[in-house]
Parts: structure tokens; sequence; C-alpha cells
């Protein structure tokens, strides 16, 4: 250990690798100011192990420099060290030397994040404190013996220079080649680390995958430090033709085999993955004329037959709004779950396509399925964008433009929710919300802004110039984002006639009160504690059920470090009350309702939580005084129909108990059976013939759910309720394979919003297309037969 100090030591006293050492030092304690590296959590690992990876293996050739002077027996040498006969010693001290260096810079730096997060933060210092060793210090390890292989390799310094830049791209090569040519999203780096997928999924957790591959890493040192000793020339200093030395080439062996058995089993254990084993852990695979799809075995025929409808529906929408169809198919990877798709390929919540590999991957979640028409999107854009990967980029292909890539596939989504695209943007411009689009469509203009603003905008910006220039020019400009090119005009310009075109935008004030609920949350990079927030509220969703009182002191955690988050709170007083400590739960939320006053959507939600508790201890008045509340803030639609239905439910001392107990949680067979119950004492009752028939069309009964929806709608319902039976009646006459039933239905729509025209004419689109295509629409066999 001393001759590795002392050889340390020697390298820190020379000019160059001492200013290396305090760059590295400096530079990682500086970037504890950047608020999402305040901690030492994942995010400022592994920014110091990149830093490690391309900045040690300097270290190391000074290193290894200095230990071909020893070898020579020329000066400048270190006072105190000794010239070791063994190959393997004299490659390995110059190593660890270098290693012991680089840790040295990462220590400044994990001090300083600790003492910030304890100092200026509320964050735990040590809530994702394992990311730090896991990634930085087999990087710093690799690093160096990459170093000191290539310091040997030469007596020149450009030789040595050229042999790390050799060694550089080789481990690139090596990281990006699965996720370039396979199917997997997550990057395993020897020198850079690791990276989980994308930036959305918050909730980060070390696990079995980062453990192997980082013994591999330490292995990939070994075979480098065992090659060298191989190689040395313990007279000249540098690595010549390869000798007998038994333990050197005994160690390579080994180092080698166990690298090579890692790389073998990435797929199993998790570090790698291939389209070869993928179709083999999903098991089934169905192929049509546009499409290519990869599925769970154990996926019923008729959920199959109905996702490959949805697909081929959404390529056609897609392929309309993009004016032309790229030829080929798409292969779509479906997944049972999040967490299926996270253990094969990486991203458990967020959904993903590779636009040069013509695919995208989804998890299961139902039909219509809520984002497959964006990533369909991204995959049929692919051969309009550069080489190699197929979206809006610059520098041969390599620099990206996020704002113009996920624009284009919001765009060509352009999603039917409460509010068109284009309302949600105008709301948000009333709001003071919307990003700036002359920023948006650059990177870190883009990543600056929270996710879900930035979308909307950039796909409202990129839809507006599709529907006024056409999809030509938007093709041109998909290519490299060059405005000017494809519009003949300047970005600024195009922004400034759309932001005039959403003043124009006719708007509701609940939907300006939406748009401040939906989009005030600020981005990863500006919230407090992002990641340890997302890990706790996952951890206490878990517990909800099964141990309420922890659950509720995880979310008073969340709250403490995110205050300005209401949903902590929310959170809260649910788990609370669930607890049995239903005083407690009202206390906190009317010390809510006091910080969200003045937001409607926000002040909406608490008192709608406060109504449910008052309605639970029997205080039937106070709890209508609340739901009467909300009606005044002019809430959302969904929020507006629950508190009409429990109005009506507290005034109705037959069945009102009965309706109450929907909303409330427990299994769907017990609250359909508590519903048929009350609508035998009475009979075609509209709200209760509402609940069944919408509980009986979300469990995939549309004929059964059918009768029940005639009934409520033949009855007296709330405007919005009656809507609502509207919306679900069309739906269920889709799913039952109805669609003269659909037609009749969208052939008398009432006066609607553009959101719900748009989202009832969407049956009847998919009816026409599905005639066409398939010559009829999917009938259902009918439920328990």
């Amino acid at each position: 250990m001393s001759q590795v100090l002392t050889r340390a030591w020697g390298v820190l006293r020379r000019p160059l690798p001492l200013v290396l050492v305090l760059l590295l030092t400096g530079g990682g304690c500086a970037l504890v100011a950047v608020p999402i590296l305040g901690v030492p959590g994942y995010e400022l690992a592994a920014v110091l192990a990149l830093a490690q990876g391309l900045l040690g293996p300097f270290l190391g050739i000074a290193a290894a420099r200095q230990e071909g002077r020893l070898l020579r027996g020329v000066d400048p040498r270190p006072r105190g060290a000794i010239r070791h006969d063994g190959a393997l010693e004299s490659v390995a001290l110059p190593v660890f030397a270098a290693f012991t260096l680089g840790l040295a810079t990462l220590l400044p730096p994990f001090a300083v994040a600790v003492v910030h997060a304890l100092v200026s933060t509320r964050c735990d210092p040590f809530a994702q404190v394992g990311f730090f060793p896991w990634l930085t210090i087999p990087s710093a390890l690799t690093a160096a013996a990459t170093g000191v292989f290539c310091g040997l390799s030469s007596k020149r310094l450009w030789g040595q220079i050229g042999c790390l830049l050799g060694a550089l791209l080789l481990f690139t090569v090596w990281a990006a080649w699965p996720v370039v040519t396979g199917p997997q999203l997550f990057v395993f780096s020897h020198l850079g680390g690791y990276l989980p997928g994308p930036l959305y999924d918050e909730a980060l957790a070390l696990g079995p995958p980062v453990y192997w591959f980082r013994l591999e890493s330490l292995g990939v040192a070994l075979v480098l430090i065992a090659f060298a000793a191989c190689l040395v020339d313990l007279k000249d200093g540098t690595l010549g033709r390869p000798g007998l030395r038994p333990v050197s080439l005994l160690t390579l062996g080994l180092a080698t085999a166990a690298v090579l058995a890692l790389e073998e089993r990435g797929p199993v254990l998790g570090t790698r993955m291939s389209d070869e084993v993928l179709e083999e852990r999903l098991g089934a695979r169905k192929e049509t004329e546009h499409l290519v799809l990869s599925y769970p075995r154990s996926k019923p025929k008729e959920e199959v037959d109905r996702a490959v409808r949805d697909l081929e529906f959404r390529l056609a929408q897609v392929t309309a709004f993009l004016g032309q169809a790229p030829a080929g198919k798409v292969h779509v990877w479906w997944y049972r779950s999040a967490g299926e798709k996270l253990a094969l390929v990486g991203a458990a919540g967020t959904q993903f396509a590779k636009p040069w590999r013509r695919e995208v991957h989804l998890n299961d979640e139902g039909f219509p399925h809520r984002v497959a028409k964006h990533e369909l999107m991204h995959a049929l854009a692919g051969p309009l964008g550069a080489p190699p990967f197929g979206v809006t980029a610059t520098l041969f292909g390599l620099a990206p433009n996020p704002g113009l890539v996920e624009g284009l596939a919001v765009a060509g989504d352009d999603p039917i929710d409460e509010l068109t695209l284009h309302e949600w943007a105008a709301a948000m411009k009333k709001q003071s919300l919307l990003p700036d689009a002359r920023t948006l469509f650059s990177l870190e203009g883009f990543y600056a802004a929270p996710p879900s603003r930035a979308y909307t905008a950039a796909g409202s910006f990129i839809r507006w110039l599709g529907d006024t220039h056409g999809p030509e020019p938007l093709r041109d400009v998909y290519r490299d984002g060059d405005f000017q090119r494809a519009y003949h005009q300047p970005l600024g310009a195009l922004v400034g006639e759309w932001e005039k075109f959403l003043d124009a935008v006719p708007l509701e004030p609940a939907a300006v009160a939406q748009a401040f609920a939906r989009f005030h949350r600020g981005s990863l990079f500006e919230r407090a504690c992002a990641r340890e927030v997302a890990s706790l509220s996952k951890e206490a969703h878990e517990q909800l059920s099964s141990d309420p009182e922890t659950a509720a002191q995880t979310f008073h955690r969340c709250g403490l470090l995110q205050p300005d988050e209401p949903g902590h709170a929310l959170m809260e007083a649910q788990a609370l009350a669930r607890a049995g400590r239903r005083g407690d739960a009202l206390a906190l939320l009317a010390s809510l309702a006091g910080a969200v006053k003045g937001k409607p959507a926000l002040s909406a939600e608490v008192a709608m939580a406060r109504a449910d508790l008052e309605q639970a201890r029997g205080e039937a008045a106070l709890a209508k005084a609340r739901l009467d509340e909300i009606l005044t803030f002019e809430p959302s639609a969904p929020m507006e129909r629950t508190a009409r239905v429990k109005l009506l439910a507290l005034a109705d001392e037959k069945v009102g108990d009965s309706i109450y107990a929907y909303f409330k949680s427990g299994k769907d067979d017990v609250k359909l059976l508590v519903l048929r119950e009350a609508l035998a004492r009475a009979p075609r009752h509209p709200i209760l013939s509402y609940l069944l028939g919408r509980r009986l069309a979300q469990a995939g009964a549309p004929t059964l759910a059918l009768p029940y929806l005639r009934d409520a709608l033949d009855g007296e319902l709330p405007e919005k309720v009656r809507l609502e039976a509207l919306r679900l009646t069309i739906e269920a006459h889709y799913l039952a394979g109805d669609c003269a039933g659909v037609r009749a239905q969208t052939g008398a729509l009432p006066s609607l919003t553009t959101a719900q025209r748009r989202a009832a004419l969407e049956w009847q689109e998919r009816c026409d297309f599905e005639e066409k295509a398939f010559s009829s629409a999917l009938v259902p066999e009918e439920p328990l037969r």
C-alpha cells in the first residue's frame, strides 16, 4: 500500500496531473450548486462516473509514464518508489496509484453534497447514496487500468493518447451497440456508468443488473492489468511481445472467462437484451399488413384482436397527418406490466419508440391504448428524420432536437382529453405556464421546462404548423429543425403567429383552472429532492392498503420535502382516514384548504376529500356544503360529475348509501352487487343505472352495460353526467360490435365541446375504418358464457 501511495504522490507532483485532479475535485464540488445534483444520489454519481471515465484515464497515463521511468531507471522518479521485477506488480502498482487519485477526487464532492443536503435542504443525503459507490468506483478503476495500458503502449505521448482515443471509442461502441441494435433502452458503460433510460421515470432503485455489470467492470479492469502484464517489457517500460508469465496468463484467462460469461448471460442478468430473447420472454407474435405485434402468450385472443385493430387504426391516423405512408412494418412490443418492461428493456412507466428500428414498446393499458398513437408517430416519422437515428438532429444526426421530436409525436397524436391540445396550450398561456416555444426547440430549452408543459406546447405548435401550412414543410423541417428553410420565415415569427392563434381559442373559466392543476408541477430539475420523493411516494402507495399508518408518515415526509405540492398532503389525509384517524385527516385538509385558496382546481380536490370524510362521519350537512362549494369552483367535468352524483346520494335516503359506496375503495364485484341490490329497491333509478352501466362497461361487458346506460339516459340526470352516460353508450356500442348503434348515437349528438364531439366521433371513425380494413367491427363473445 505504501508503494501505491508513493507512486500516487509522485504523479500528483507533476503539473498536468495536479491540474486534472483539481479540475475533477473542484468541478465535482461545484456541481452541488445544481439543484438536482445537490445530494449524493443517482444524478451526481452518474455525472462523476462519466467524468472519471473521460478524464481518469489521463491519470493512468501519467502513472504509467512514471512507472516506465522507474523501470528504465530514468529521472524524474518519485522518492521512495521501488522498482519491481514482477510484471503483474509493475502494472498493478500504477493502476492503483491512478485509482487512488481518482478516489481522492470523488470524496470531496461526496462530502460537500452530504453537507449541502443536511444544511441547505430537507433531503435525506443517504436516500440514494447506494448509487454513488456502485457508479463511480468501478468507473474510476476501469479508467485507471485503461490509462495505464495506453500509457505503457508507447513512449510517445501522442501514441499514448491515440491508444486512449481508440479505447474510448471501443468502450463507447461496447456500451451503445446493444442499445442501437437491440430493443433495450438502458445503457451500461464500463467507463461511463449507468443510464437507466428516460428521465421521466423518477423512482430509481439499485438492483441486481447494476451489481452484475459493475462486477463485470472490475473484471474488465483486471483483464487490462493482466494483458498489460503479459506484454510489458520490464527493461523498456513499454508493451512488447508477450512473454511466458504463468501468473499473468492465468489471471488474464480467468478474468477474460469471467467477463465473457457475464456478457453471455447478459439477457438473464438484466444487463443486456436481444430481440430473440425478448421474443422468447413474451412468447407470442402476430403479423398484419402494417405491423408486427409481439405480446405475452397469456393475453386473451379477443384482447389481441382488439389491440391489433387499435394499432392499425392509429397507424392510419398518423399516416394521414404525415401525408404519406413510409414503407415497412412497425414492430410493437407489448408488455404485461410496467415492471416487466423495466426488467426486460428499461423504462417502467415511460413508453418509448426507436424510430431507427421502426419499433415501439408499450405497457398493457387496456383499450384504447393511451399512448400508442404517440409512439407510433415516432416510429413512422423515422424515415423523415436524420440518420442514423431517424429523429430531428444536427451534427451528423448526433445532436437531437427533442422539441421537434416530441412535438411532432404529440401533434400527430393530438390526444382527445377533457380539452383539445390547443385548448390546453391556450389555458396554460392564460395561467402564464406556457413555455416560450422560441427556446423549446433546443436541447437545453426543452429539458429546462417541466415535461408536461414542454410536450403540450411543442405539440400544439407543431399541430398548428401542420394544420395551417400542410404536411410537406412539416416533413422537411423534421430532418434538422431548419424552420427558415422549410417555412421561409424564422421560428420566432411562426411562434408569434401561433401565440396569436392561442389567444383566439375560446376557453371556459374551468379550463383555465384545469390547466393550473395539470401543469403547475415543476420539472425534475426544479423540484426539491425529486428522486427521494418519487421513491418515498411509490413506497407509500404500496403501503396504503396494508399499513396506512406508515403510509401517512411517508406521505408526510414527502410533503415536508416538497411543501408546494399539495398532492402529498391529500394522500396523507387519505392514509390517515384509512388508519381510522378521520379527525386528524380533517384537520390536515382544513389546513390544506387555506394553503390552496385561490387555486380552484386544487381547492375542489381538497373540498371533495373533506366531503367524503364528513359523509363517513355521518355529518351529511357538512358534506353537502363541501360538495356545493366544489360547484362554485367551476371544476373539471369529472369533478363536477362526482360532486353532483354525491349530492344526489346525500339527498336520497333510500339508496343514497349504496350510491356513495361506489366511490369508496373496495372490490368491483362487491360494488356491482351493492348497486344491483339498490336498483332492485329502486327500479330504473337513473343514477344507479348510470353507475352500473359505467362499471360494467369498464369491466369489459359492453352488452350488459347498454341496457343500464339506456335507462340512465331515459331518466333525469345532471347535464355533465348525461354527457358522460352518452359517451359511455357510444363506446359500449362500439365494443359490442354494434356500429349501427354507434352511428345512431353520433348522428344525434347534443351541443358538445370540441373535445367531447371529437371523442364521440372517433368511435364512428373506428367503425368506418374497421369495416373497410377488417370487413366488420369486432364482435366479442357474450360474457359469462
